[in-house]
């Protein structure tokens, strides 16, 4: 679940694992180029939350628009379109 979408300052990225596993999670602009990695690592079963605050891997400010979320779990890719908006 990512929330709020369209976001200004923070995006909230939560999910729910039912087992500890490996799980990636990246940001990718329209472009298809990844801007930053949130998560590369195993994580504890339950309820899992990150953030991203619109800013590239080295921590510079990307410009406002589209973004695509990109989880990796279990062999299993997931896409989600996030709006960073003004």
């Amino acid at each position: 679940m990512t929330f709020p979408n369209p976001f200004r300052d923070r995006l909230n990225v939560s999910f729910e694992l039912p087992k500890s596993d490996f799980v990636n999670v990246s940001v990718y602009d329209l472009s298809g180029k990844r801007v930053t990695e949130l998560v590369n690592e195993d994580l504890p079963q339950g309820n899992n939350t990150f953030y991203w605050e619109g800013k590239s891997e080295n921590g510079q400010p990307l410009n406002p628009g589209v973004y695509f979320l990109r989880v990796i779990y279990q062999g299993k890719l997931l896409m989600r379109k996030v709006v960073f908006a003004n």
